[in-house]
């Protein structure tokens, strides 16, 4: 998944700092759910932080909550109806599920010979193959699928959708000055490069 442990461990305990009961975290990567016990493991034995190693497709046992949050993880799910329906199950009434995820258009754009090209359909939603990722010679195996699609799903899943938003990096500074890289400043100051969907359990 597209998050770093130091960045998980942040909003837990901004959580817990305005007052939650309880913070459950759920993560795939067994080195994420490792890091993130050192640096809680106070909270977490007092049993103010439950943190879960698990895959969002498969639903867990907790207690329903008021708000869900997903940085740069929904997209990956190779199945978002289950994954969506699990959030959907997680929430009490009125709860807030608030997500991000690379903008469709972004993922369609890249640098060839000097200018920035529309190399893929934004209407095709093909798995797409990212070469060297993260700089680290894997390739990322992704579908990324059209606004639209990711509205409708939502919907279907129960959803009502409050806000969406596509924002422009606050800190255009910080590194990937290289306009051939997927994340460049270059193509963020020109299209979006992240939506975030504001919804709420009817």
């Amino acid at each position: 998944m597209y998050k770093d442990y130091a960045r998980n461990i942040k909003e837990i305990r901004r959580e817990l700092e305005e007052g939650a009961k309880k913070v459950y975290g759920l993560d795939v990567s067994a080195k994420q759910i490792e890091e993130a016990t050192t640096h809680n493991q106070e909270e977490i034995n007092r049993g103010k932080i439950q943190l879960i190693q698990g895959s969002m497709e498969e639903t867990i046992d907790i207690e329903p909550v008021d708000f869900a949050f997903s940085i740069y993880a929904i997209g990956w799910t190779p199945e978002p109806e289950q994954t969506l329906k699990n959030i959907y199950s997680y929430l009490k009434p009125g709860g807030l599920f608030i997500w991000s995820w690379d903008h469709t258009f972004f993922t369609d754009v890249q640098y060839e010979n000097g200018k920035f090209v529309v190399v893929y359909a934004y209407h095709k939603e093909n798995s797409l193959g990212i070469k060297n990722w993260k700089k680290e010679g894997a390739t990322a195996h992704l579908t990324y699928r059209k606004i639209s699609t990711w509205f409708n799903l939502l919907r279907d899943a129960g959803f009502e959708i409050i806000a969406y938003h596509e924002p422009k990096p606050k800190n255009l500074s910080r590194g990937h000055d290289d306009p051939t890289r997927y994340y460049s400043i270059q193509k963020a100051e020109k299209i979006p490069c992240s939506f975030i969907f504001v919804c709420r359990k009817k």
